[in-house]
């Protein structure tokens, strides 16, 4: 549950400082801006279908988990280095991988969060998933709003906010591995 929560750092960062930035940095326009975020949430909203095929597949998260979060942790922190100057297809581009790796994660997040328990305490454990997403979405979001307020610039802050997604999916990253990797075949 806490490496959801930390994601969630980096989806926030996303999408709701992203359009910021390149409105704001990029002076792009709001319409065009929203268009840059589609391909992000596409991916995100639809890769959990492939996702789940492929974990029907393999039988095994832990690898899909592992990879998800190390595409984030290295798009936060493309996105970290991003200035005035970047070109509007790196950040399509930056932002549809993020995309790539975010879209598996609630999938994968249920699973595990099923996994951990026994079965009669499954409702109880994707409850306390979701209910841990929706407080972690309002922490990201406050903290996220005051470091990037803290910066003497909006593109100082708004980079800041961009390298705490980095840290904090990186950070993510680092719990994932002492997941243990369990066969979806055992009870």
């Amino acid at each position: 549950m806490a490496t959801s929560v930390l994601s969630l750092f980096g989806t926030m960062g996303i999408l709701a400082y992203s359009p910021i930035f390149v409105q704001q940095v990029m002076h792009v326009s709001p319409t065009i801006s929203g268009s840059m975020l589609t391909p992000y949430s596409l991916l995100t909203a639809f890769l959990g279908i492939p996702a789940g095929y492929l974990l029907a597949r393999t039988k095994r998260y832990k690898w899909m988990y592992v990879l998800g979060y190390v595409i984030i942790t290295i798009a936060m922190a493309a996105m970290w280095s991003f200035t005035v100057d970047t070109p509007i297809w790196l950040y399509v581009l930056v932002t549809s991988v993020a995309g790539f790796g975010f879209g598996a994660m609630p999938t994968i997040n249920t699973l595990v969060a099923q996994f951990a328990v026994p079965r009669r305490l499954l409702g109880v454990a994707v409850g306390a998933m979701f209910f841990f997403q929706m407080v972690g979405m309002a922490a990201a979001l406050s903290f996220l709003g005051l470091a990037q307020a803290s910066a003497a610039d909006l593109e100082g802050g708004l980079k800041l906010v961009f390298l705490i997604g980095a840290v904090c999916t990186a950070a993510s990253l680092l719990w994932v591995m002492t997941i243990p990797d369990l066969s979806m075949d055992t009870e």
